[in-house]
Order: structure tokens, then sequence, then C-alpha cells
């Protein structure tokens, strides 16, 4: 999920980052239906890890906004070939 440019400066760093004999490991995936993609980005574990990420805020730097006030929302941008994952507010709060 990266445009060229920032996929060009990774390849880079790791070029720059590995030694003689060492090997790296790229992995593609080809477009799939829409459908198929948003329902693996959209299932419960999905939403239970962003649930949890919320939480971890919290913790970590002593907020107390409420983790249920957020929406998981996921979707395929065709236009981009990628899938877009986000939390999203369910009304204005102080974080």
């Amino acid at each position: 999920n990266m445009h060229d440019d920032e996929l060009h400066d990774l390849l880079l760093s790791a070029r720059s980052a590995l030694s003689s004999g060492d090997y790296l490991l790229v992995g593609m995936d080809l477009d799939k239906e829409t459908k198929i993609l948003e329902a693996a980005y959209n299932n419960q574990t999905a939403i239970l890890t962003n649930l949890c990420v919320l939480q971890h805020l919290n913790w970590r730097f002593g907020g107390d906004f409420d983790p249920f006030q957020f929406r998981h929302v996921a979707f395929h941008n065709k236009s981009l070939y990628r899938m877009e994952s986000y939390l999203e507010a369910m009304h204005e709060q102080m974080i």
C-alpha cells in the first residue's frame, strides 16, 4: 500500500541495510474483488484489534476517551489499489 516514491525509498533503505549474502523476500498480492477484501478487513478480529489499540493508547498516554465511541471503517480504494482502514469517532472527543 505504498506510492511509487515510497516504495522506491523503502527499497533503497533495504539495499543499504543488507550485507553481501543477505536476502530480501518481497511478497505481492494480486487485486481481489472488493467484497472479499472488505470481508477480510471488516471481520470481528480486525474490529477487536482496533479496540485494543485504543485501550492501549488510553493506558500508555493516560487518556480517558471511550474506545467504544469509535467505529472501525475499512474499504477498498479501487483507484489506488489498496485497502484503507480507519478508526472514526462517532462524536467529538477530547483526546
